[in-house]
């Protein structure tokens, strides 16, 4: 690993870091939903450009955790969604719902989920 280095592209299989290259055997793209690294190794053909809406609400209630929780749903493709409760604070939670169902609702959400 190299900290604080910033990767700036892909070449004849070496990783380009500020003026200096490095051979490896692996990669990971880490790099989000705008990959670069996934653009720069030419996989974007096998992308989907598939649009997901997220609606999050924030309860004033002490977390029963100090981590983040994920639940997925999968009833089928269109109807299929996650939801994430988050600690925020000492007393507060945030409860997010992603989806490929632009009308998908948290309260519609959270009846899925025991």
């Amino acid at each position: 690993m190299l900290w604080r280095t910033r990767v700036v592209g892909l070449k004849d299989g070496q990783v380009e870091c500020e003026g200096r290259s490095f051979r490896s055997r692996w990669i990971v793209g880490a790099d989000g939903g705008q990959s670069a690294v996934r653009r720069w190794a030419g996989l974007e053909a096998g992308r989907r450009d598939e649009h997901r809406y997220g609606f999050r609400r924030h309860y004033r209630i002490q977390p029963w955790s100090e981590f983040m929780e994920l639940y997925w749903s999968a009833d089928n493709q269109y109807e299929a969604c996650q939801i994430y409760v988050t600690p925020v604070g000492p007393q507060e939670v945030c409860v997010a719902v992603f989806s490929r169902n632009p009308q998908l609702r948290l309260d519609q959400a959270l009846l899925r989920f025991p």
